[in-house]
C-alpha cells in the first residue's frame, strides 16, 4: 500500500508570543515574535486502504476511530460527534479524498504544553495528506489554511500565527507583522543555536492549561483600551526590537536577556500566567544558582512549558527533577526548505 510520513517540529516562543494575533500585530507598529523548532516533532503516516473509510489512530488522546468516506460533508463538526478529531476531520474535509486512508499521528510534545502542539500537528498532517493525494499547495498557503480551521475551532476569536511556521521551516524564526502579510526571515546559525541550547531548559510543569481562553481574555482588554494590556504589549514589543538588533550583533547573552525580561513583563501583565508550583521552583533556583537569569513562560501561560535561562544546566536540572516537574530535551532543528515555498 502506497504511504507517506512527513514530521514537523513544535515551536519555543522565545519573544513576541501574543503579537503574532491579528489585528493587534497591525494597530501596534514593529511588531516581530521569535521563535525556534525544536527536536519535539509532531509526527504523521497516512496509508492508502481499500474500504471506503477514514481510519485515524491519534497516540496523543489514545484514540481509534473510523468514520465513512461517504459522511465527511454530513458531519456536523461539533466536538460532541468528533471530540478531540475535530481538527483532523475538518482537515480531511478540505482536502476531499476519493479514497480510503489510515491515519496514524503522535506527538512528542505534552498536551497543553504551551508548544503550540496541536497547531503543528495539524500543519504536518496537511503537509503529508496533499502531498500523499498528489496535490500541490505551498507551505505558506498551508498555514494559512490551518490558522482558519485552528479559528473555527478554538471559536475565541482569531488564533496568532507564529505555531505555524516552525513546523514548516525549522530554524530560529522572526516573524514580522507587515500590511502585506507575515514576512519570514530565517535567523539560524549554528553559533546561535548553540548558546540558546547551552543557556536554555525546557521545562513541563505537569499542569496543562487552554491557551485559546488566556488569549481571547487578552484581545479583550486590548481592544477595550485597556491601558495596562496594550503598554504591556509595547513592552513586549520594545523586547522583541531590542532581541532582533542584539542578534544583529552577534550578542547572543543580550539576546537572552530580553527573553527574560519579555518573561518578567508578562508575569507582570497577566495574573495566573506562572502557576505556584513554577513561582516556588524560580524561588529555588534563584537563591541556589548565581547565575540563573530568569523564567519565561510558554505560550499563554497558566501551567504547560517554561524556560529556565541559566548556563549551569545540571544544577538546574537537578532542582527541576526535585520539584516533581519534567525536564523536556531542548535541541533546536536546523532549518528545512525555502521560506518562500
Amino acid at each position: 500500500m502506497e504511504k507517506t510520513c512527513f514530521s514537523g517540529s513544535v515551536r519555543v516562543d522565545l519573544i513576541g508570543g501574543t503579537l503574532d494575533i491579528y489585528p493587534i500585530n497591525v494597530v501596534l507598529d514593529d511588531v516581530y515574535t521569535l521563535n525556534c523548532a525544536t527536536s519535539l516533532m509532531a509526527n504523521v503516516e497516512i496509508e492508502s486502504i481499500q474500504d471506503k473509510k477514514i481510519v485515524i489512530e491519534s497516540k496523543d488522546y489514545g484514540l481509534n476511530k473510523e468514520f465513512c468516506l461517504d459522511s465527511l460533508d454530513s458531519f456536523s463538526y461539533s466536538n460532541d460527534e468528533l471530540g478531540p478529531l475535530k481538527f483532523l476531520m475538518l482537515v480531511v474535509k478540505e482536502l476531499s479524498p476519493s479514497s480510503g486512508l489510515k491515519i496514524s499521528l503522535y506527538s512528542n510534545a505534552p498536551a497543553g504544553s504551551g508548544l503550540g502542539g496541536s497547531s503543528s500537528i495539524g500543519c504536518v498532517f496537511f503537509y503529508a495528506l496533499a502531498k500523499h493525494l498528489g496535490l500541490k499547495i505551498s507551505k505558506n498557503n498551508i498555514i494559512n489554511i490551518i490558522q482558519r480551521i485552528e479559528s473555527k475551532i478554538l471559536n475565541q476569536g482569531p488564533a496568532g500565527y507564529q505555531d505555524y511556521y516552525p513546523s514548516m521551516f525549522g530554524g530560529i524564526l522572526s516573524l514580522g507583522s507587515k500590511m502585506s502579510g507575515v514576512i519570514v526571515e530565517q535567523l539560524y546559525t549554528p553559533e546561535l543555536a548553540n548558546h540558546l541550547q547551552e543557556n536554555i531548559t525546557l521545562v513541563y510543569s505537569g499542569e496543562s492549561r487552554d491557551s485559546g481562553i488566556n488569549n481571547w481574555e487578552v484581545y479583550k482588554s486590548f481592544f477595550e483600551n485597556n491601558n495596562e494590556v496594550r503598554q504591556g504589549l509595547s513592552q513586549i514589543r520594545n523586547c522583541s526590537l531590542a532581541g532582533l538588533e542584539a542578534l544583529s550583533n552577534s550578542d547572543y547573552e543580550k539576546f537572552l536577556n530580553e527573553v527574560v525580561e519579555e518573561g518578567k513583563i508578562r508575569e507582570d501583565l497577566f495574573s495566573g500566567i506562572m502557576t505556584s508550583r513554577m513561582k516556588e521552583l524560580k524561588n529555588t533556583i534563584k537563591s541556589e544558582i548565581k547565575n540563573f537569569k530568569g523564567i519565561k513562560v510558554c505560550g499563554a501561560g497558566g501551567g504547560g512549558c517554561f524556560l529556565v535561562i541559566c548556563k549551569d544546566k545540571l544544577r538546574v536540572e537537578n532542582l527541576i527533577k526535585s520539584s516533581g516537574m519534567e525536564v523536556l530535551p531542548f535541541e533546536i532543528r536546523p532549518p528545512v526548505g525555502e521560506l518562500n515555498d
